[in-house]
């Protein structure tokens, strides 16, 4: 059967490259926020921008709700697609976090106050959404050296925790992230008493959300994540006080250098600067 010219045009696959640009813009996006948390400085992407954010794939309403169908993002199951809108608008609302902690100082609290109440509820909306792709599908106690025997047999605080799919472990890992950086820049005009309370509740919060990052780094995801986890990492190890804890944090950015051939050695020897060691455990290698 013969085609004409019409024809041909019609049934050419043409060449598309909204992936290749797709897949670029949010590799970009990845390393814009931690470029801007590292120097302490904005996000070259405008995060208010909205309809950047829109023709990129979110679904984001002009008042800032997150999706346009919250019930529909939830109940559907094994949706590539859902799973990349889910991951990427949680990187898009990173990147307004990072924002946030460069803000000008010269904000009043009030507004200050209002920012941060707005990251905090996009953050509940965003987790309080999630498909049941982004929930762990297996969990387990970490041990944690001897310090299950000197404490009379108490369990470890850390569980390691695997996800099916990559990118949801990724997505989780920051949120987490998130969540300390907004807690530990949150503001407070309470004085006296009641700020040294307050501290106290924000720094016991904080552990637990750097227990998660170091539980999903210890599910040793593909090394395509892991590469991406030595920042939330070395965040978590700030906020660790227990020694175990910390050793862990050091042992994974060994491994991911290890690994992957991304060097960590600078947040190793940050981290232990900031814990105020004298030098590196012996039994971190």
């Amino acid at each position: 059967m013969a085609v004409n010219a019409n024809q041909h045009n019609q049934l050419q696959v043409t060449p598309s490259i909204t992936v290749g640009r797709d897949a670029s813009f949010w590799n970009f996006a990845r390393a814009d926020y931690q470029a801007a948390y590292i120097n302490r400085r904005k996000t070259l992407l405008d995060t208010e921008d909205l309809q950047l954010w829109c023709n990129s794939g979110l679904q984001i309403r002009p008042d800032g709700s997150l999706y346009t169908n919250p019930t529909n993002v939830k109940e559907r199951l094994n949706c590539r697609e859902v799973a990349q809108i889910v991951a990427h608008t949680l990187l898009w609302l990173v990147l307004r976090v990072v924002n946030y902690l460069a803000t000008d100082s010269d904000q009043t609290p009030s507004v200050r106050h209002s920012m941060w109440e707005q990251l905090s509820s996009q953050l509940d909306i965003w987790f309080g959404n999630l498909p049941e792709t982004f929930r762990p599908c297996a969990q387990m106690r970490y041990p944690l050296g001897m310090r299950s025997h000197q404490n009379g047999g108490s369990t470890s605080p850390i569980t390691e925790v695997f996800f099916s799919i990559n990118q949801c472990a990724a997505a989780i890992q920051l949120y987490h992230f998130a969540r300390i950086l907004l807690l530990l820049n949150k503001p407070s005009l309470c004085t006296g008493l009641s700020r040294l309370k307050a501290y106290r509740e924000v720094s016991a919060e904080a552990i637990q959300h750097a227990r998660e990052i170091v539980g999903i780094a210890l599910g040793r995801p593909h090394p395509a994540v892991r590469v991406e986890m030595s920042l939330p990492l070395y965040v978590a190890g700030g906020c660790l006080e227990a020694e175990e804890e910390r050793k862990v944090v050091l042992e994974l950015l060994k491994a991911i250098e290890k690994d992957t051939g991304c060097s960590t050695d600078v947040k190793v020897r940050s981290l232990i600067d900031e814990w105020g060691w004298a030098k590196e455990p012996e039994c971190v290698s």
